[in-house]
C-alpha cells in the first residue's frame, strides 16, 4: 500500500493546456463525499499517510475540497492540493492555512503571452490566472503552507529557465521548485512535436539550474520523463486506480470501491518523500 495517493476529484477544467497530461477516461462520475471519506479511513488503516486532491481543476468544487481537506486534517492525514490557483483568494488561503500542508501550482513562464500558449486563450481568464499565480507565490510566504511550484520544461520555455528561476526567487524563495520534463501523455498526448525536448537538452538544463540556483530555494528537484516505472498512483473520479508506465497511463489495476486488497507493484516509501519535504 502506498503511503501517498492522489484523488482526481474531477477531469473538468476551465483551461485547455497544450502540455496537459491529465488522465482522461469516459467515466467522470464523482464519488459521493460520504463514500469517499469511508474509503479514505479504510486506506488509512492500511498505511495511508498523505492524500492529494487533484483534477482537472478541483476548486470548481470548492466546498467539497475544503470539506475533504478538513476531514483529512482531523484524521491526521497529510494534505496536498494541486490546482491552477485561479479560484484562490485571500480568504480562501486563510481558510486553507488551517488544514492544508502542501499546495502545488504551475508556473510556466514570466511572459504572459507564453501562458496563453501553455493554458490556452480562454475567455480572458488566462491573464487573470497569470496575475493570481504571481500574487499567490508571493502571498503564501506568510502562511504555513508548503508551496511547490512546478515548471514543465518544454520547447517554449527551455531557453528562459534562468529568467523563470530569478522571477520565482523574487516572489518567494521559500518554495519547492520542481522542474518536470514534458512528456506526451494524457489529455493532449498528440501535441508532443510542439513541446517535447531531447534528453540531452533536459540534462543540460538540470546542470544549469543546479549550478545557478542551488541553495537559493528551499528545495529544487527534477522529474525526468525517463523514469519509466512510476511509484505514484492516481484514483480516478469513479474509483479506478491508475499508474504511469512507460510514460503512458495504465489500464486500471483495480477499483478502490470494489477491492481494498489491490496489489500496488511499486510504491514510494515515506523516507523517499521526506528527503524533499524535510520538515515533515
Amino acid at each position: 500500500m502506498p503511503f501517498s495517493l492522489a484523488y482526481q476529484l474531477t477531469q473538468n477544467c476551465p483551461f485547455n493546456c497544450g502540455i496537459c497530461n491529465t488522465y482522461i477516461n469516459s467515466t467522470q462520475t464523482m464519488l459521493p463525499f460520504s463514500t469517499l471519506t469511508k474509503v479514505i479511513l479504510k486506506l488509512k488503516d492500511k498505511g495511508l499517510k498523505r492524500f492529494t486532491i487533484t483534477g482537472g481543476e478541483p476548486l470548481l468544487y470548492k466546498d467539497m475540497v475544503f470539506e475533504l481537506l478538513d476531514f483529512l486534517n482531523k484524521n491526521n492525514i497529510r494534505t496536498c492540493l494541486s490546482t491552477t490557483g485561479l479560484y484562490l483568494k485571500k480568504d480562501s488561503i486563510h481558510e486553507l492555512n488551517k488544514y492544508l500542508d502542501h499546495l502545488m501550482i504551475s508556473y510556466p513562464h514570466v511572459n504572459y503571452k507564453l501562458w496563453e500558449n501553455h493554458f490556452g486563450i480562454v475567455n480572458g481568464i488566462t491573464l487573470k490566472l497569470f496575475n493570481v499565480v504571481n500574487f499567490l507565490i508571493d502571498y503564501l510566504k506568510n502562511t504555513q503552507i508548503n508551496l511547490e511550484v512546478v515548471t514543465v520544461l518544454n520547447r517554449l520555455n527551455i531557453n528562459d529557465i534562468s529568467i523563470i528561476g530569478n522571477k520565482l526567487l523574487e516572489l518567494n524563495k521559500n518554495i519547492f521548485w520542481k522542474i518536470e520534463a514534458y512528456y506526451s501523455n494524457g489529455k493532449n498526448k498528440d501535441l508532443y512535436n510542439l513541446y517535447e525536448i531531447f534528453d540531452f537538452e533536459y540534462y543540460r538544463i538540470e546542470e544549469q539550474i543546479t549550478k545557478e540556483f542551488s541553495g537559493k530555494f528551499r528545495s529544487i528537484y527534477f522529474s525526468n520523463r525517463n523514469i519509466f516505472e512510476s511509484k505514484d498512483y492516481l484514483i480516478a473520479p469513479n474509483g479506478d486506480i491508475i499508474r504511469t508506465s512507460n510514460n503512458k497511463y495504465s489500464d486500471p489495476i483495480g477499483n478502490i470501491m470494489k477491492d481494498f486488497n489491490v496489489e500496488f507493484p511499486m510504491t514510494r516509501n515515506w523516507n523517499d518523500y521526506e528527503k524533499y519535504f524535510r520538515n515533515w
